[in-house]
């Protein structure tokens, strides 16, 4: 439950792009905590639990991210297995979490915090091996060659192949491709900055950081910042239960929830994005297509490939 699991959403995309969108008819809308009232809210093991952004409604999970991922590499292990090579990109390892929201706001799951600490499932997992790459697997995967072995290669290689099984468009360029990918992240990385700068959510970090002060912490208004402060690895075991990173994890879990962020900072992010979404209706329904179409693609993909999916 690291701030560095969610702000590294972005870096997954670097092998396919975005899954599948969330819902499948109009956006559903969510109600809209009062900000001014937020740190009086009781507090709750799961105080995501109902909330969804706009922007959810076009763009995949990081699970779903994951899944495409899976299924990227997947289409290209079969794609260069076909002239006899092996692919050197391993099959991504899922590491959490599962919604965008999960840890957005920082920690906020109590129960979790005081038997985990910051830590995820697949931490304690090495980063998988791979071959090194076969001399001519770049031309393979670029299409820079028009035969190999014998037979033909697809125009574009097996990285073409892959674009074009997941989207569902045989004729779809890397950069139409690219743009897909690339619209709903840029809008929630500004929503999420610019909701930052409001008002209403520093004076709730301010209000985490007097919290954790009164935990016997003494961290700056972010709240991300005592997470941070431990400087954790990507890869570990489980903390023990009576460790300083569970103890640290779960007054932050609790002065999250006691000041208000969640509700304040989701407040004030939604409002953004109900706004940009409104200004260009007709890209947003061409995502939201979009969307449609390569859930059901990379769910087709995984299951003909028997690739497995994350529990």
């Amino acid at each position: 439950m690291h701030a560095r699991y969610w702000r590294s959403a972005a870096a997954v995309l670097l092998l396919a792009s975005t899954a599948a969108c969330v819902g499948s008819g109009t956006p559903k809308v969510q109600s809209t905590p009062n900000a001014s009232s937020s740190t009086a809210l009781p507090l709750s093991p799961k105080p995501i639990a109902g909330l969804q952004l706009p922007v959810e409604d076009y763009m995949p999970s990081p699970l779903e991210i994951y899944e495409e991922n899976s299924a990227w590499v997947a289409v290209i292990t079969a794609c260069l297995k076909r002239y006899g090579i092996t692919n050197s990109t391993p099959t991504p390892v899922f590491h959490g979490p599962k919604t965008l929201l999960e840890l957005r706001y920082g920690t906020s799951d109590a129960d979790w915090a005081s038997s985990y600490g910051y830590w995820m499932p697949g931490d304690d997992k090495p980063a998988p091996s791979a071959p090194s790459p076969h001399p001519d697997e770049a031309k393979l995967m670029t299409g820079a060659v028009r035969t190999y072995a014998g037979k033909t290669v697809p125009t574009g290689g097996c990285v073409q192949e892959a674009r074009a099984s997941i989207s569902g468009d045989p004729d779809i360029s890397a950069a139409r491709y690219n743009q897909i990918i690339n619209v709903t992240g840029q809008l929630t990385s500004k929503t999420f900055q610019f909701a930052r700068k409001e008002p209403t959510v520093k004076r709730a970090e301010e209000a985490w950081s007097a919290c954790m002060k009164v935990e016997g912490y003494s961290f700056p208004s972010d709240v991300f910042a005592a997470s941070d402060s431990l400087r954790l690895p990507a890869q570990r075991p489980a903390p023990a239960k009576d460790s300083n990173e569970v103890a640290i994890a779960t007054a932050d879990a609790h002065c999250v929830q006691k000041s208000g962020v969640i509700q304040t900072w989701f407040a004030a992010e939604a409002k953004l994005q109900k706004k940009a979404i409104s200004q260009e209706p007709a890209l947003w329904a061409t995502l939201r297509r979009s969307c449609r179409v390569r859930e059901v693609n990379v769910s087709e993909i995984l299951r003909n490939l028997k690739t497995e999916k994350p529990e």
